[in-house]
């Protein structure tokens, strides 16, 4: 297997160095994945657009809903990276705010760990204005780490709005992991072996599932499922 890039063109660390067996990477897709089986709508050959699509790992999970699914992203890198590990994927270069599929044409809209970098990049800006790609009635899922009173995260409720003043109304949300449980720490050295990570997602999505709080202390990676009503 081909290791993917640490880096992306604004040289932003993507890929934990610590994580050389790739174990934690594997682990946290796994737990994502899950995540986003029990939110996502059936496509029924609709068009679904993953923004931000990276190394591309949430685009089989669409596919497999029954959506004609696109990953967009601007580092050609990573879709170097994509097309290396699954020569079927539909990859596109671009970015927002202009995005290269007609206003209206998606059904699905998923930003999966976007508006994070571009907070940190100081470029959120350019996320005014993508609920014009997606249809009324259509969905946008949002997985991203969020903390209140941190500068390097998104508060919570900045995320909600923002996602919001684009049309969507917010249905659910799922906090997924939270960044300092130790049983991480552990699977990304290599003192869990792969065979029990799927029992550990499920204990660790039950777990996470209680957490109605917004987080202060420290991280959540959280999905916000949203319907476009406007």
């Amino acid at each position: 297997m081909t290791r993917p890039p640490q880096f992306d063109e604004n040289g932003l660390n993507i890929f934990d160095p610590e994580d050389r067996r790739g174990d934690k990477s594997s682990y946290i897709t796994l737990l994502q994945e899950k995540a986003l089986r029990n939110h996502l709508p059936e496509g029924n050959g609709g068009l679904a657009i993953d923004v931000g699509s990276g190394y591309g790992r949430m685009l089989p999970i669409l596919e497999s809903r029954g959506w004609m699914t696109i990953g967009i992203d601007p580092s050609m890198a990573l879709l170097r990276y994509s097309r290396s590990e699954s020569a079927s994927a539909r990859l596109v270069a671009g970015q927002l705010p202009d995005l290269p599929i007609a206003p209206g044409a998606a059904g699905l809209l998923l930003l999966h760990n976007v508006l994070r970098p571009l907070m940190l990049m100081d470029r959120l800006d350019v996320v005014k204005g993508v609920g014009k790609f997606v249809g009324k009635g259509g969905s946008a899922i949002v997985v991203d780490n969020v903390r209140d009173g941190h500068r390097s995260y998104l508060p919570e409720h900045e995320l909600i709005s923002m996602v919001e003043n684009e049309g969507f109304r917010l249905q659910s949300r799922c906090p997924i992991r939270a960044s300092r449980w130790w049983m991480i720490y552990a699977i990304r050295y290599g003192a869990v072996p792969r065979r029990y990570f799927d029992r550990i997602a499920n204990y660790e999505l039950r777990k996470m599932k209680q957490k109605v709080n917004r987080p202060r202390w420290q991280y959540y990676n959280v999905l916000y499922a949203y319907t476009k009503v406007s």
